[in-house]
């Protein structure tokens, strides 16, 4: 006899065939330890997993799931579990919220802040930071974040130049913040040339190329100086 002469069976001697005894059916036992996680649902005291079957982990009080780990494991055809990450850690809740200022946009994307993590603030558009000193905070050991500077101060512009022969809205007291806005006006027979309003802005100009000049309809010459040579045909 030959060993294909069995098939189901040992071949015991050139003359004998014993039956194979079944393969025990393949499982991955109890579930492994895994740190600082414990698995989801009724599976803790299962003491026997099938093959394929998967299993997912939770982190206990106190610890957050780090991003990108996996958290579920599965039982292979080997009967061994699958090796997972120690995928919880400590992290620190949200960073606090500052005053005219926003987490950067790395940092707001994060959800896994770990000890010794610092995170950047930015300031609002209508703020500016006018030291060397960035807003940051960073995440301690106790799981508290630093406490966050004010350093973003309202964006403020010089007083609008004045111009001869005219005046602007605002007054010599007035402080001129971000988005405020400044109106020009001339003496009456004066024209206004150049733009007749400001706006206080992060990029804002001196607005050199306002003034007031004669206007030619009423007449035009002479005014402290000014002078516009007007033509015949603009005093009709």
């Amino acid at each position: 006899l030959s060993a294909s002469s069995c098939p189901g069976f040992f071949l015991l001697t050139d003359s004998f065939c014993l039956m194979q005894p079944p393969s025990p059916s393949a499982d991955c036992g109890p579930l492994p330890n895994i740190s600082h996680a414990e698995p989801q649902g009724d599976t803790k005291e299962q003491q026997s997993f099938s093959v394929g079957s998967t299993v997912t982990f939770s982190c206990v009080p106190g610890y957050t799931k780090r991003p990108f780990l996996s958290d579920t494991i599965q039982c292979l055809t080997n009967s061994r579990w699958s090796s997972l990450p120690e995928f919880c850690g400590r992290s620190c809740p949200r960073p606090p919220s500052v005053k005219f200022a926003l987490l950067s946009p790395e940092d707001q994307r994060q959800n896994f802040y770990a000890v010794n993590t610092t995170v950047r603030y930015i300031c609002h558009p209508s703020h500016e930071n006018t030291t060397d000193q960035p807003p940051t905070s960073t995440c301690l050991d106790n799981l508290t974040w630093t406490e966050v500077p004010e350093l973003c101060q309202m964006i403020s512009c010089p007083p609008p130049p004045a111009i001869a022969h005219g005046q602007h809205s605002g007054n010599s007291s007035q402080e001129f913040v971000f988005g405020s806005i400044t109106t020009y006006t001339c003496e009456p027979g004066l024209e206004l040339v150049g733009q007749d309003t400001l706006l206080c802005t992060t990029d804002s100009g001196d607005n050199e190329g306002v003034k007031c000049v004669s206007d030619c309809r009423a007449g035009g010459g002479n005014l402290e100086g000014i002078y516009v040579a007007c033509p015949t045909t603009a005093r009709q």
